[in-house]
């Protein structure tokens, strides 16, 4: 709607209001409402406030002159059908001639009357003396400059009236201008925040869908490797076994249909395997005892190879290197004629081979027992004893990790974990212990061990009791 509005005297056209240099686009942004919630308030905010100050002059305006009238609304917002966009319909002033045709016959009737009253009175005025009609004609000048001086002074304070209201509307549009340049700059902004979240959101959208894309592959590659590795199982480990003529050796699953045939072969074989991970790969880990002329030990003294007889240690420099502890060659060949020495460990027997058979030179240790000589129970390898072919009253196992003979914990002497250092003496003390039990030929070893399992450090009180005994004597 535009406004009209009627002005008093001359056809120039009111300074024209400030306009908005540029429309407010108005898109939909599904996974960003708030920001163009934001955008729309800031641009109802800014339209409200030219209306008001708009408002605000034209009032002042017939304030000052009270001919002055503002017809119709200073303006309203419109959206066209064909479009999306806002367009703010800023307010014009538009002239209107004043109607002072029908006030002109008004004064001219006025002035007839008055000038009929003054000649039906002529007489009356001449019969005044000569004084009378001089101080009547003074009192009327009187009047007159009186008159003058008081609309000359109503005048100027019109005047400065106007001019302080004209400053302060002039004021207001600025402030106005300042305003909607404001929202200009905040719109231009907001449709950059817009288009940026769009390219963030079309790039994140993209970003999914070749996540989703990838997902799919990866798992379509996955069926793919499953079924053929399922059907390479099948067809090596399924199939019956031939002799030398190429002829099928009948078996238990001859019979069966050639599906089940498949299945039921390539099973056992499966489970043949993983008997073959998690138990010892013979029955009998050590051959059996010598007999005479042969010298077989009494005992069989069973070591742990990491941290009992060497220290592992790694260097950016050297890499992987192994520390042999204090007093081991002292203490082999001190027991090599009394004790079977036997190592055996849960370390790969690439590791563990040459570097005993660098540690003894002499061939003292008998036989050496590796990982799979063990028990893979619980995420830990397990020694197992019972597959070892000796007495196990005459077995002794040193470690410092209980877990590892737990199926046997009363085989079991426990000491400390080396850890590197050189003034390290356990081994020597070690001995000691050993060639004691050797010496008082103890039928049964393990009711010794379970005496001093009840101590937190056995050979310290084995120590003691020496000299309790060295003592006594």
């Amino acid at each position: 709607m535009n406004t009209a509005v009627a002005v008093k005297g001359n056809n120039q056209s009111p300074p024209k209001l400030p306009t908005l240099d540029k429309d407010v686009k108005f898109k939909k942004f599904p996974h960003r409402p708030a920001l163009y919630e934001k955008q729309h308030a800031n641009q109802i905010k800014v339209d409200k406030d030219l209306n008001v100050k708009t408002r605000e002059v034209l009032a002042v305006k017939q304030r000052l002159d009270p001919k002055f009238a503002i017809v119709g609304k200073p303006y309203s917002l419109k959206q066209t059908a064909s479009s999306s966009r806002l367009y703010t319909k800023v307010p014009t002033l538009e002239l209107a001639q004043e109607q002072s045709q029908e006030e002109q016959p008004q004064r001219q009737q006025q002035d007839v009357v008055v000038k009929e009253e003054l000649d039906s009175k002529p007489e009356e005025f001449i019969k005044l003396d000569q004084t009378e009609r001089i101080q009547v004609e003074e009192e009327v000048a009187a009047k007159s400059e009186e008159t003058v001086v008081a609309e000359q002074i109503l005048q100027n304070i019109n005047e400065k009236q106007e001019g302080e209201a004209l400053q302060d509307a002039a004021a207001r549009l600025e402030s106005a201008e300042m305003a909607a340049s404001e929202a200009n700059i905040i719109g231009s902004l907001t449709d950059r925040e817009l288009e940026q979240d769009q390219e963030q959101g079309d790039k994140d959208s993209d970003s999914k869908d070749g996540g989703w894309r990838a997902v799919k592959y990866s798992i379509a590659f996955m069926v793919t490797a499953v079924s053929c590795t399922l059907g390479y199982l099948l067809a090596a480990f399924g199939r019956p076994k031939y002799d030398f003529d190429g002829n099928a050796i009948p078996d238990k699953y001859s019979n069966l249909p050639i599906y089940k045939q498949y299945i039921l072969r390539a099973s056992d074989e499966i489970k043949y395997y993983n008997r073959l991970i998690k138990e010892p790969s013979r029955d009998k880990l050590l051959p059996d005892v010598l007999k005479p002329p042969y010298y077989q030990p009494p005992y069989t003294l069973v070591m742990e190879f990491t941290d009992v007889l060497v220290h592992p240690e790694w260097t950016y420099s050297t890499g992987w290197r192994f520390k042999k502890r204090p007093g081991l060659d002292q203490f082999l060949e001190l027991l090599c004629s009394r004790f079977e020495l036997v190592v055996y460990t849960a370390e790969m027997g690439m590791t563990v081979f040459p570097i005993v058979e660098a540690l003894d030179k002499n061939n003292l240790i008998s036989y050496k027992l590796v990982r799979d000589a063990t028990n893979f129970v619980d995420g830990h390898h397990v020694k197992d004893l019972d597959k070892l072919n000796r007495d196990l009253s005459k077995v002794i196992v040193v470690d410092w990790n209980p877990e590892s003979a737990k199926f046997h914990g009363e085989n079991l002497f426990k000491i400390g974990r080396w850890n590197g250092n050189d003034d390290d003496t356990t081994l020597l003390d070690l001995t000691s212990f050993l060639i004691a039990i050797s010496e008082w030929e103890i039928e049964d070893v393990r009711s010794v061990l379970k005496y001093y399992s009840g101590f937190k450090n056995p050979l310290a009180i084995f120590k003691e009791r020496q000299q309790q005994i060295y003592s006594a004597q």
